[in-house]
């Protein structure tokens, strides 16, 4: 499932935060917030090992790109669950 994001780490400049690359990564999350089995947690695992980054590195630039990613799809994964129970409040 995590290999959506490919489209996104593939590309030399994934991690400088342009405009086209943080839409890459919003369409590659996108094809799979809504699964089921959909977990920030593997997300960031898989962009770790695609990027081939050594499972101790948790300080580099690159690991704290992708933790940061980690926690914006977890943010987009919360936001979607609560706006599919109950509606804005402006849209009451």
């Amino acid at each position: 499932m995590y290999d959506a994001m490919n489209g996104w780490l593939d590309i030399e400049t994934w991690h400088t935060g342009h405009p086209n690359d943080r839409e890459r990564f919003f369409r590659g999350l996108d094809k799979i917030i809504d699964s089921h089995n959909f977990n920030a947690d593997e997300m960031r695992e898989h962009c770790r090992r695609r990027v081939g980054l050594a499972i101790e590195d948790h300080e580099s630039d690159l690991a704290k790109v992708i933790d940061r990613h980690a926690q914006e799809a977890w943010a987009v994964k919360e936001y979607l669950a609560i706006r599919r129970r109950r509606p804005l409040d402006n849209e009451q």
